[in-house]
């Protein structure tokens, strides 16, 4: 039959079994037995990116829910499953490449949150940053004016783009831009305390 132990579906339908005693190593080698079987199944990668979430492994979780979204051509609410778990991964994933300066990966995440529909300024202005990393400046500026179109008034991206028209050398802008920062932002922090160091070297009135 289509279903014995040893078949594909048998063995993912083992691997479910296994998941929901709490045996994550069983359940994840019969998952891999199921695509060794049957690599098209393209179900057993939603399962285990499911696995690898409650293992808190992110990026190997996000991994499998985009090689199931690549290939899956089934229900809806399998997708809509997926993409949910990619909004709620990708953050947390943005942030550990962005600490540990692996700008590309840090680059592809946020974008990915943008397309997933969940682009907010608070995103756009993390793209701005990783952008300033790489020293692109065009990029940042853009990736700066979408944050704003957002959300006009999400302070950081004021003090980002006070930033790039530091880079710039063009001081009107990063007068504006600290200033405008200023108007937004209460905490009496090291950003504040920044700006208003900039602010005074620039001879801002």
């Amino acid at each position: 039959s289509g279903s014995g132990p040893k078949t594909a579906e048998g063995l993912h339908n083992l691997g479910l079994m296994y998941a929901e005693k709490n045996l994550f190593k069983e359940a994840l080698d019969a998952y891999k037995d199921a695509l060794k079987r049957d690599p098209g199944m393209v179900e057993v990668r939603f399962s285990m990116a499911g696995l690898f979430l409650l293992t808190n492994r992110f990026v190997e979780s996000a991994e499998n829910y985009e090689l199931f979204l690549d290939q899956w051509e089934g229900s809806l609410n399998l997708v809509k499953d997926a993409e949910h778990r990619l909004r709620q991964l990708y953050p947390l994933l943005g942030d550990k490449y962005i600490r540990e300066r692996d700008l590309d990966r840090a680059t592809f995440v946020f974008h990915r949150i943008d397309e997933l529909g969940s682009g907010t300024a608070q995103v756009f202005n993390n793209l701005a940053l990783i952008y300033l990393g790489k020293k692109d400046l065009e990029n940042a500026r853009k990736s700066c004016r979408k944050a704003i179109e957002l959300d006009s008034e999400f302070a950081q991206t004021y003090f980002t783009l006070g930033r790039i028209a530091d880079l710039t050398g063009i001081d009107s802008e990063a007068i504006h831009a600290y200033q405008s920062f200023l108007n937004r932002w209460t905490a009496k922090d090291r950003f504040y305390q920044q700006a208003k160091l900039r602010l005074a070297a620039l001879g801002a009135p």
